[in-house]
């Protein structure tokens, strides 16, 4: 019940990176990538379990992975944005009178 936490913050995300017109496939992709992963983490987590007799390498490689992926998210940076024009903002235009 509590992965549903991050729903709101993808979503919000989503929207303001790639505009509202494609939202809905954008995160259903989403949404299947994280059950895929998690998937294949908890699988991996047994496989090393059954391999090793612990889990301490599987902490490990999650703690190296997260690391790793936080530098790249820090090299890499975000989107550049307009500040003129957002994704999916709606514009008044004013009526000719």
């Amino acid at each position: 019940m509590l992965w549903l936490s991050v729903a709101p913050l993808v979503s919000g995300l989503v929207a303001e990176m790639f505009g509202t017109r494609y939202m809905a496939t954008l995160l259903g992709i989403a949404f299947v990538m994280h059950q895929v992963g998690s998937s294949l983490g908890a699988w991996g987590g047994g496989l090393i379990f059954d391999t090793l007799g612990s889990y301490d390498r599987a902490w490990q490689l999650g703690v190296l992975v997260g690391f790793a992926a936080g530098v790249v998210q820090i090299v890499a940076g975000g989107p550049t944005r307009d500040r003129e024009k957002r994704p999916g903002e709606m514009r008044l235009v004013p009526s000719a009178r």
